[in-house]
């Protein structure tokens, strides 16, 4: 389940995987509006869809990583295999 990462990290990882606005909405099941909203950071947006957000790039294969004592949050790209 999805664990509400922070939102730049969501854009960062959008952006990796080389998915656009339209097409990341489409999967997250969110307007394209709310997913700019969301990548902003730059008003309250419900917390569902944050995680509706999250929980497609999960399913693309981002795998999110939490902060350590050493490391902040971040997350790991699937391997493509060509």
């Amino acid at each position: 389940m999805a664990k509400y990462v922070k939102r730049n990290l969501l854009r960062a990882a959008r952006i990796a995987l080389d998915i656009n606005h339209e097409e990341m909405a489409a999967l997250a099941g969110v307007s394209r509006p709310t997913l700019t909203t969301i990548e902003r950071s730059d008003a309250n947006v419900g917390t569902r869809s944050i995680e509706k957000v999250e929980a497609a790039l999960e399913r693309e294969g981002i795998q999110f990583l939490t902060e350590s004592d050493v490391f902040g949050p971040g997350f790991r790209l699937p391997i493509i295999k060509k």
